[in-house]
């Protein structure tokens, strides 16, 4: 049972979602920068670079080989690209050993790529707090698109080809944000976190859902602007009476975009998901497994 204290907290986050807003005094930036060991450094180099087209972020969590081999994905995809780009990863606190990662980033991209460890593991229940330092990152990056993955995913071929295609086809739409890069078979047909029943585009592999999961995105300034960099802060609460529930951003994403920008999902996928064990959710996996490897290997 909730005490009243929890209750008040649990509504007014929920009032701060629908009105896209926070009414309870927030973190400043610098707070969520020093979680990390060079957050400091980290901010100073991205306002430095100049021009950047996309930020591209990787979140990872125990899985140092499964980010390594992300990283190269990365690099061989925007091998004939022309983008200019910065590649950070950020590591959430574990036992892990990364150092083959770091060395694997320094290689592919020098000093465009930037590698942050988290002092305290966040996990799931403070996953909001790895993406609130992921906004302050791409404020101070100034690029105009953000792309952001989760470690165990992975990339189609021909990704950025495939991603410009939808995102330039899309263009129509004056309050598109957002591109969810994830799909499988049983997605939900009427909305995910919030009721609208998708919408197939005519002539393109993309259909309209307004929702979308953090596997991976693609979104432009706007999305970032919309949600004022801010991320509403979790209650703990939240898993109070249900542990297994999700780190709940993905959803407060959803839900505070809703009718302030749309949102498209690449349908075929332009991310394959399911080929390692949850490290943050294991219990919901089990009854879910979000696994769409058979349906993306058909496509290829």
């Amino acid at each position: 049972m909730l005490t009243p204290y929890e209750l008040g907290e649990k509504y007014v986050r929920k009032l701060e979602t629908c009105l896209n807003r926070p009414l309870l005094p927030r973190e400043s930036d610098s707070e969520f920068i020093a979680e990390w060991i060079g957050g400091d450094r980290a901010v100073s180099k991205l306002n430095q670079l100049k021009k950047l087209d996309v930020s591209i972020f990787i979140t990872t969590y125990r899985r140092p080989d499964d980010c390594a081999r992300l990283i190269e994905e990365l690099h061989s995809a925007l091998e004939h690209e022309t983008w200019n780009i910065c590649l950070i990863v950020q590591n959430d606190e574990s036992d892990a050993d990364y150092s083959h990662a770091k060395k694997v980033l320094r290689r592919c991209f020098g000093d465009l790529g930037v590698w942050l460890e988290a002092k305290k593991n966040f996990g799931k229940k403070a996953f909001w707090r790895t993406h609130q330092m992921q906004f302050i990152l791409a404020k101070a990056a100034g690029a105009g698109y953000q792309l952001s993955l989760q470690d165990d995913v992975g990339l189609t071929n021909n990704f950025f080809p495939k991603l410009r295609e939808l995102w330039e086809g899309t263009a129509y739409d004056e309050k598109r944000r957002v591109l969810n890069l994830f799909s499988g078979l049983d997605d939900e047909p009427d909305g995910r976190w919030i009721r609208f029943v998708r919408k197939n585009i005519p002539g393109l592999p993309v259909r309209r859902t307004d929702w979308f999961d953090l596997a991976g995105f693609f979104a432009d300034r706007s999305f970032l602007e919309t949600l004022g960099y801010w991320v509403r802060p979790m209650p703990l609460s939240r898993w109070k009476r249900k542990p297994t529930r999700s780190s709940g951003v993905g959803a407060q994403f959803t839900q505070r975009l809703k009718g302030r920008g749309t949102v498209y999902q690449a349908f075929p996928p332009l991310l394959s998901h399911g080929g390692s064990e949850s490290q943050m959710n294991p219990a919901r996996r089990a009854v879910r497994d979000f696994d769409n490897r058979k349906f993306f290997e058909n496509l290829k």
